[in-house]
């Protein structure tokens, strides 16, 4: 009898030193698990990191400089602006909010005002204005149909269709471009888009 009860003694501590071992070795396994994870996402965010920071060491493209260095909205030289008039038609708002660099506004009704009565001297503003907003591809494919227009801007017309051109890296259009605009209209921006040609013949 006395045996038996060291034996189930025995037996009861050999149990609950396994269960301790059990919960030991689980314990563990999650710290490795843990430690692993931390690893893991330490690696990630490291090289995300790396990167970012090489993206951002990189040069920019020749061409979205020279984007960069001769693009700014072509003054309103259009419509004259009379703020004392209670009633302001559209173009003069769109005008107004094209002056003051709200340009999504003047972008809205320059649409509007080519979906009522399309002009193209109007559309040349717009066209610039979706450049302004970084919708350059809408902006080529409107220049594209001003350039058999009879707007008053076709050298201005060509100057902002090579910047959508370098813009959206179709370097080829910005040459032909170039080229029109120094064979066919005269002095407009002839010392950049001279600049511009050299360049991308390099």
């Amino acid at each position: 009898m006395g045996l038996n009860f060291q034996y189930f003694m025995k037996k009861e501590d050999l149990e609950r030193v396994t269960n301790e071992n059990q919960h030991a070795q689980l314990k563990t396994g999650q710290k490795r698990q843990l430690s692993r994870r931390w690893w893991l996402v330490a690696i990630c965010t490291t090289l995300l990191l790396g990167m970012v920071i090489w993206i951002q060491l990189q040069p920019e493209p020749a061409h979205l400089k020279l984007y960069g260095q001769y693009f700014e909205p072509y003054p309103n030289s259009l419509h004259t602006i009379s703020r004392e008039d209670e009633n302001l038609s559209l173009e003069t708002q769109a005008f107004i909010f094209y002056e003051n660099g709200n340009f999504g506004a003047a972008l809205a009704i320059f649409q509007s005002i080519s979906a009522q009565n399309p002009q193209p001297d109007y559309q040349f503003y717009e066209a610039v204005t979706l450049m302004t907003v970084g919708h350059n591809r809408s902006a080529a494919k409107l220049l594209d149909q001003l350039k058999y227009s009879n707007t008053q801007y076709l050298p201005q017309v060509f100057w902002y269709r090579t910047l959508c051109a370098l813009r959206l890296k179709d370097l080829t259009q910005a040459k032909t471009d170039l080229q029109i605009l120094l064979e066919q209209h005269g002095p407009y921006q002839q010392a950049a888009a001279q600049q511009i040609l050299k360049h991308l013949e390099q």
